[in-house]
């Protein structure tokens, strides 16, 4: 199934094929999603056409099948120095979230077997802030 294929992250070889060390077991693994138009793989054969071949950005992301901005996006992160891996989608900081000291708050009151409906009359949130 083509929703499953295992890509395997790291340093790309040279043309020609290479020798790895670490068994497929040990390697990290990432799971590349059914509509992905790049893997890391084939993101560094777009930064090297661009970049060492001098290939134009509108060519190469014609012929690969992907937004020019895309390309330019892959070729910045490589310049910087950055991995081509896929990065989390997970916010680094949720403005929103209950605070933490909230949270041991509603614990504690669990944990004394206080109900939901108790902690919501008693602390006056949510049902939904509680039950989360």
């Amino acid at each position: 199934m083509k929703s499953q294929e295992v890509v395997h992250p790291g340093h790309l070889c040279d043309v020609g094929g290479c020798e790895s060390t670490i068994t497929a077991e040990k390697e990290a693994r990432m799971d590349i999603h059914k509509n992905a138009r790049t893997t890391p793989h084939s993101r560094a054969a777009i930064v090297e056409r661009i970049t060492r071949l001098g290939e134009s950005v509108k060519g190469v992301a014609r012929a690969v099948g992907i937004c020019p901005k895309t390309v330019r996006k892959w070729v910045a992160r490589a310049r910087a120095g950055d991995s081509l891996v896929d990065r989390s989608s997970r916010p680094q900081h949720v403005p929103g979230a209950t605070p933490a000291e909230l949270v041991e708050h509603i614990d504690r009151l669990r944990w004394q077997r206080w109900t939901s409906a108790e902690i919501v009359e008693r602390l006056r949130l949510g049902r939904s802030t509680v039950a989360r």
